[in-house]
């Protein structure tokens, strides 16, 4: 719990000399998830409390975080197991938002038509049936026969059981 705690409050909250962790973020998945500064930079954080080491961290002493390579490895092999890249493809770029204003001032152009369409009556609304219209009509005799016996000839080979 301690260590789900220490995530949100510490590690997504962080914002400091212009890093934020949540753009970052953003920034990583969008490019695709292959800028690994970006993890490098939350081991930093995680370890000694800021994104861009050497720093002064929790003592008064500049340090490195300690086992940066092992963490990034770890990462891009969960990364590769899971198949990130592949399930959470990068999202496409935005539309550009429409302008405010139009481009081009309004011309006084011929209409298309000379008058509105008018509205006519309605179509009616067709009907739905499961059961055949008359005109597909009845199979012919003949092959109503054919199947009743199929039918009947495979019945009697399951009385047996």
């Amino acid at each position: 719990m301690i260590g789900l705690f220490e995530w949100a409050d510490r590690i997504q909250t962080y914002d400091k000399d212009g890093w934020n962790f949540i753009e970052k973020l953003k920034e990583f998945c969008d490019g695709g998830y292959t800028d690994f500064a970006f993890v490098d930079a939350v081991s930093g954080i995680l370890n000694i409390g800021c994104h861009d080491p050497p720093c002064q961290g929790f003592s008064n002493s500049a340090v490195e975080p300690h086992n940066k390579r092992e963490r990034n490895d770890t990462f891009q092999r969960f990364l590769n197991e899971f198949k990130v890249a592949r399930n959470f493809p990068p999202p496409p770029p935005p539309t550009p938002l429409p302008s405010p204003a139009p481009t081009y001032e309004p011309t006084e152009a011929e209409p298309t038509t000379a008058a509105p369409t008018s509205i006519g009556q309605p179509t009616e609304i067709p009907t739905s049936s499961s059961r055949p219209t008359s005109i597909q009509g009845r199979p012919p005799a003949e092959a109503v026969t054919n199947i009743e016996n199929a039918l009947k000839s495979s019945r009697s080979r399951f009385e047996k059981f």
